[in-house]
């Protein structure tokens, strides 16, 4: 997932390795809910990013999330 432009500013970039991921489901997870975001489908890259949390991820993977779903937050506007 590239850094995506919004009119509050630029997202963070970090993936901490789901796109190469062993695991398939996690690997499948962060490509649809990449591609979500990208659609501008934020609330449903949310919930995608969010079951990934329960699929045990490692550290790294586990903070890319955390940025990832924050970033679709920030580009519905919600930075409360």
């Amino acid at each position: 997932m590239a850094d995506k432009e919004f009119p509050q500013g630029k997202t963070i970039h970090f993936s901490g390795g789901l796109e190469n991921s062993a695991d398939k489901k996690k690997k499948d997870n962060y490509k649809k809910a990449s591609t979500l975001l990208e659609q501008g489908k934020e609330g449903e890259a949310i919930d995608i990013l969010r079951k990934t949390l329960d699929l045990d991820p490692t550290i790294n993977e586990r903070a890319a999330l955390f940025v990832l779903i924050g970033n679709c937050h920030f580009a519905l506007g919600e930075m409360d």
